[in-house]
């Protein structure tokens, strides 16, 4: 029974986890082409007039939720293997050493999309298309969203890919991960409807057998051909590339280079709107950055553990109120995962693993205009939610997954680029409690009274009014 619960809480962390960093990935390329420059990228459009409407996106995005969820499933049972003994998930990478670990990763892209190419020529079988596939061809003029925009029997297809290398050859935690985030920035790319890469990509001798968006936008507006993900030699040597798809990709090209102004996208931030809009009530903040995880095992001897840097995603909705004077409600998504690695100072117990932390958080912030600045905004912040915390010290075991009330508080600045866009960076604290007498890393007993988990954390994002 205990298991099931474990399996149960792996399963929401895990759902909670990769839709995050999916929503990390999909909504600053849709925000950035499909809305806050919109107009100045139309020349980079592939399909010069937009067909797709709202209706689509809702269809992509509800779908996308529904592969995420197939993905956890798929999770929960590697996961259940993992932990039996039945995979070839391996944790430490001194197993097979830095050069393995990087060849596993460029063998897991070249299977992939080996499986990718003839798994999505099956599915455009006419007995097969109908049922499963046409959920993805809906997207004829594919968003971001459309990268995971799959029927669930297709979701379950596009698993298959990491359930075989789980099993077929020695892979380590973090290059599955690695891996897995790769191919959903590239989907993600692919399934833009703009293009980003530049002119002669096409004919390089390197990068000619890597696909731009072109490629797969093409697949997408005529449906049988270019099939490919990554790469475009499996069409190539299967004659399944579309006649025109150099002849389409030179004339868009043509088009951007005629355009009025090339746009640097490492700039895009710094672009202002001529027409000023009048201030709304609900934002979008957004960041990334790192924390310094501490353990504190006892109060009284303030003895603790340090573990390493962990990248932080930070996603919130912010509600401002009429009146500046007034404190704002952001309702606030965050996500960490660490390695730890070491001997606890109370226990003595030698620990090596990994520590992940999903949290939802009520936060209560304040923008003050300096006077002196008045681009510039004091931001102070004060925050209560839960914590999930995941401590995964030994691959043969299950995790110890443990819910705690947190609190976080911040302070930082923002500058405001315009009445739409400002930039942010903070520095804060995040405090979660844990069960009194129970060390959560080894899960002993302990007869110490209770302590916190503290995080320091600076984070660099932006706030967009919706």
């Amino acid at each position: 029974m205990l298991q099931i619960e474990n399996l149960f809480r792996y399963g929401i962390i895990d759902f909670l986890t990769n839709t995050l960093i999916y929503g990390a990935v999909a909504i600053p390329f849709f925000m950035l082409f499909w809305v806050w420059f919109k107009n100045k990228f139309k020349h980079r459009r592939i399909q010069e007039i937009q067909r797709s409407t709202s209706k689509n996106l809702r269809h992509e995005i509800k779908f996308s939720i529904a592969t995420l969820l197939v993905f956890s499933y798929v999770d929960i049972a590697l996961y259940f293997a993992q932990i039996n003994g039945y995979t070839k998930i391996y944790k430490n990478i001194s197993d097979y050493g830095w050069a393995y670990f990087v060849f596993s990763i460029v063998v897991m892209i070249l299977l992939h999309d080996t499986w990718f190419y003839w798994t999505h020529r099956l599915m455009h079988h006419p007995k097969l298309f109908k049922y499963i596939h046409k959920v993805h061809h809906q997207s004829t003029d594919p968003s971001p969203f459309a990268a995971f925009s799959f029927h669930p029997l297709e979701a379950l297809i596009e698993a298959g890919a990491y359930i075989i290398f789980s099993f077929l050859f020695p892979v380590h935690l973090f290059a599955l991960f690695g891996w897995q985030i790769l191919q959903m920035i590239l989907n993600v790319i692919g399934h833009l409807g703009y293009e980003i890469y530049p002119r002669k990509f096409n004919t390089h001798w390197f990068f000619k057998v890597k696909t731009p968006s072109t490629h797969h936008n093409l697949h997408h507006s005529k449906f049988n051909g270019n099939y490919g993900l990554y790469f475009t030699w499996w069409d190539k040597w299967c004659k399944t590339e579309f006649k025109d798809y150099h002849k389409v990709y030179q004339n868009l090209q043509d088009r951007i280079k005629g355009g009025s102004k090339k746009i640097v996208i490492g700039a895009l931030l710094f672009f202002t709107f001529s027409n000023k809009v009048p201030a709304q009530s609900f934002e979008l903040v957004a960041n990334l950055g790192l924390g310094k995880p501490y353990i504190i095992e006892s109060i009284e001897e303030k003895k603790d553990l340090t573990i390493g840097f962990a990248p932080i995603v930070l996603v919130d909705l912010k509600f401002n109120p009429k009146n500046s004077k007034y404190w704002g409600i952001l309702f606030s998504v965050h996500y960490f995962e660490t390695r730890v690695k070491g001997i606890t100072k109370i226990t003595q117990t030698p620990v090596d693993g990994f520590i992940s932390n999903t949290s939802l958080w009520g936060i209560a912030e304040k923008n003050k205009v300096l006077k002196r600045f008045p681009k510039w905004s004091f931001i102070n912040a004060y925050g209560i939610g839960i914590s999930n915390e995941n401590y995964l010290t030994d691959a043969e075991k299950p995790p110890k997954i443990n819910i705690y009330t947190s609190l976080i508080t911040y302070v930082g600045f923002s500058y405001r680029l315009n009445d739409n866009l400002s930039l942010r960076i903070t520095d804060g604290l995040i405090i979660t409690d844990f069960v009194k007498g129970v060390h959560y890393l080894t899960g002993n007993w302990t007869g110490q009274s209770a302590g916190e988990d503290i995080s320091a954390n600076i984070l660099f994002g932006f706030t967009y009014k919706l």
